[in-house]
């Protein structure tokens, strides 16, 4: 995987800490309670989902994100 660098002021170094601090407590912004235990209820192979292509999108969508 390649890696990439990233610059986020002190406003968006906050934003990432609060979104990770309240995900910590269950609190998830982007997905509620319900939908995560469900897909954890499944099965699955990290091989499988773990490809290079969706952890770039992941990536990408979290520094859209925290740039917010």
């Amino acid at each position: 995987m390649s890696k990439i660098d990233v610059y986020l002021d002190e406003k968006q170094i906050n934003n990432l800490k609060m979104i990770l601090d309240q995900s910590h407590v269950g609190i998830h912004l982007l997905f509620d309670n319900k939908f995560i235990s469900e897909v954890f209820k499944e099965d699955f192979n990290e091989d499988d989902f773990f490809t290079v292509a969706d952890l770039l999108n992941a990536q990408e969508d979290l520094i859209r994100l925290i740039k917010v």
